[in-house]
């Protein structure tokens, strides 16, 4: 009696608790009260009742005062001078507490009169749930089998598909060893495929002749299809590069026109 109290788990030893007690509307009454352990490592935190108290149904925090965390709450009926129990409420008949007052607290705990009628049918909630519990052990092995298997294809996992996995080690070895083949080849492998394909020896030297040959034809083209200038007296003619401007090649013409040198 006249004492807060606040029983924690043993996990919570040796914290600097606190209660703070507040009205209905949630406003603190007082200071905070010092609620120091019981022993050691006990969880067992109290601490007294400030005297001048006023009379009220006090909600109590026990808080703890290093982190602020709340560590657990509790109800004070404080009636100005002690704590008064339920029991003490219900005999002392005048005390100022009223059974009102004692349904009202119930409410303000969550204990409604709505919850109160759930109770009537919580032995056939009770009932309900464990004859639903107890059809999930009615399964026989082939039921499980059964939808075991069903869950399985549903998954594409096949009766089909299942046998061919005895074959998998079996492919697998195939396609190492194909590729394990890919590295035998050789350089002359590579050589004579090279010379199946018309890629002999003897035209590899050819393209070293290329730029040469293409130097060549580029002149006989430009001879023949680019710009020609014949001099007034008909004894030079001069080639033009592309750009018809630049000369490419100038020739001299003989007097009988039967002979041209390149100049």
């Amino acid at each position: 009696m006249n004492e807060l109290q606040a029983r924690l788990s043993l996990g919570q030893t040796g914290l600097t608790v606190v209660a703070r007690l507040r009205h209905p509307g949630g406003a603190q009454e007082g200071a905070d009260v010092s609620c120091p352990e019981s022993g050691a490592t006990t969880g067992l935190y109290s601490g007294d009742v400030p005297a001048l108290t006023p009379a009220d149904i006090y909600t109590v925090d026990f808080v703890d005062n290093g982190s602020g965390r709340l560590l657990t709450t509790g109800e004070l009926h404080w009636d100005g001078t002690q704590e008064v129990t339920v029991e003490d409420a219900v005999s002392a008949g005048g005390s100022g507490i009223t059974i009102a007052d004692v349904q009202t607290a119930l409410t303000n705990q969550g204990y409604t009169t709505a919850r109160a009628l759930l109770l009537d049918n919580l032995d056939a909630a009770i009932s309900s749930v464990l004859t639903a519990i107890g059809g999930l052990n009615d399964l026989s092995s082939s039921d499980v089998e059964t939808a075991v298997q069903a869950a399985l294809t549903a998954q594409g996992y096949t009766v089909t598909r299942a046998a061919k996995l005895d074959n998998l080690d079996a492919a697998i070895s195939a396609v190492l060893t194909a590729i394990g083949g890919l590295n035998d080849v050789s350089i002359a492998d590579v050589q004579t495929a090279l010379t199946n394909q018309g890629y002999t020896a003897g035209r590899a030297v050819f393209l070293d002749a290329l730029p040469l040959i293409y130097l060549a034809v580029e002149k006989v083209r430009k001879v023949t299809t680019n710009r020609c200038v014949v001099s007034v007296d008909e004894l030079t003619v001069t080639i033009y590069e592309d750009d018809e401007s630049t000369v490419a090649f100038t020739f001299t013409i003989s007097a009988d026109k039967k002979l041209r040198d390149p100049n």
